[in-house]
C-alpha cells in the first residue's frame, strides 16, 4: 500500500524471495499472514519507520549486501530498467501513470544522450553496467 493507501501487487523480486522462503519454512505461521507482525498487536504490522530502521541497520552492520533492487527503483535504478516497457516499469514500481514515474525518476545520462545523437545502440543497462 502506497503513502495514499492505494493498493497494487508487484511481483517480489527473486533475491527477496531466496531469502524469504527459508523464514517462511522456519515458521509456517507467515503464510498468507504478516511478514512482520507488530509485537503489541499481532494483527498488524509493523510501522515503515521501524521496517526502515531495521533496514537502515541491517546494511549498517553488514548483515544485507548493499543492494537497493532488492528494495524498490529509485533515479539510481530507472537506467537499468530502460529496456523494458515503461508501462510494466512504472506498474511495478507502484506509479499510477507513466507520465509520473518520468517525473518522478527518470533522469537523462551522458551514455544514452550520446548514442541518440550518434544514433549508435544504446548501453547495455540490463547487466547492471
Amino acid at each position: 500500500m502506497d503513502k495514499r493507501g492505494r493498493t497494487w501487487v508487484t511481483p517480489m523480486p527473486a533475491l527477496a524471495t531466496d531469502a524469504l522462503l527459508p523464514e517462511q519454512k522456519k515458521n509456517p505461521a507467515i503464510g498468507a499472514g504478516l511478514l512482520f507482525p507488530s509485537r503489541k498487536n499481532p494483527s498488524r504490522p509493523i510501522t515503515s519507520h521501524l521496517a526502515g530502521y531495521w533496514l537502515k541497520r541491517a546494511f549498517e552492520i553488514g548483515t544485507l549486501p548493499s543492494r537497493p533492487e532488492l528494495f524498490g527503483m529509485d533515479s539510481g535504478e530507472s537506467g537499468r530498467r530502460r529496456h523494458f516497457p515503461l508501462k510494466d516499469v512504472a506498474t511495478a514500481g507502484g506509479w499510477r501513470d507513466v507520465q509520473t514515474m518520468i517525473t518522478s525518476i527518470s533522469s537523462p545520462d551522458s551514455e544514452t544522450m550520446r548514442a541518440v545523437v550518434d544514433l549508435a545502440k544504446p548501453p547495455d543497462r540490463a547487466s547492471g553496467c
